[in-house]
C-alpha cells in the first residue's frame, strides 16, 4: 500500500532535492558495482585488466554526476562535488594500482588504539608530551606492521642515543635477494 501524498506534492515538478536523491541513488549503485568487482580482484578470482575495463563505465558515470552536481546542486553539495572533481584521478587509484584498497579502513584500524588512548587518557602536560605520545604510537604501529619487535627497537634507540649514534630506522628493512637456484 502506497503512502498518501498531499495534492501539493503531486503537482510539484522534480526539484533540486529530487535530482540530488536520484544522483545519490545512482552513485550508490555504482559503488555497489565496483565493490562487487573489486572483491574478486582482491581475492585473485578476476584479472586486474577485466576489472579496469569494467570500471571505465563507473568512472564515466561518477564523473558525469559530479560535474552535474557542481553546476546544478545546492551550494553545499556543489562545493563537495567541486572538491571531488579536483582530485578525480586520485579517486580511482585503487583501480589503476594493484594492492591499493578503495577504502580507508586499514588506516582507521591503524590509528584506532591511539584515538582510544586520547579519548580515555588525561591528556599530556604540554607539547613535548604530545610529541612523545605521537612518536611512540607511530613507532609501535609501524613496527607491528613490519612484524618487528617493539622492545628491541626501543632498547636499540636508547642504546644508540646514549652512545651519540644515529637512531635505528623505522623504514622497512630491505629484503635480502635470494640467489637463483641452478637448474
Amino acid at each position: 500500500m502506497k503512502a498518501s501524498r498531499s495534492p501539493h506534492q503531486l503537482e510539484r515538478s522534480p526539484g533540486p532535492t529530487e535530482d540530488g536523491a536520484r544522483a545519490a541513488d545512482t552513485l550508490m549503485r555504482e559503488r555497489h558495482r565496483f565493490f562487487k568487482w573489486w572483491h574478486p580482484v582482491r581475492d585473485g578470482t578476476m584479472a586486474q585488466e577485466d576489472f579496469e575495463q569494467r570500471m571505465e563505465k563507473v568512472r564515466r558515470t561518477v564523473g558525469r554526476l559530479l560535474r552535474q552536481a557542481e553546476v546544478r546542486a545546492e551550494k553545499k553539495t556543489a562545493s563537495m562535488a567541486r572538491e571531488f572533481l579536483q582530485l578525480e584521478e586520485c579517486l580511482w587509484t585503487f583501480v589503476d594500482v594493484l594492492g591499493i584498497e578503495p577504502t580507508n579502513s586499514f588506516g582507521e584500524q591503524s590509528i584506532r588504539h591511539a584515538v582510544m588512548y586520547r579519548k580515555t587518557s588525561f591528556r599530556t602536560q604540554g607539547p613535548e608530551g604530545s610529541r612523545f605520545v605521537e612518536r611512540i604510537f607511530t613507532a609501535v604501529t609501524t613496527l607491528k606492521l613490519q612484524e618487528r619487535g617493539v622492545l628491541d627497537f626501543l632498547t636499540g634507540t636508547l642504546r644508540t642515543h646514549r652512545r651519540g649514534l644515529p637512531p635505528p630506522s623505522l623504514l622497512p628493512r630491505a629484503e635480502t635477494p635470494q640467489p637463483a637456484h641452478a637448474a
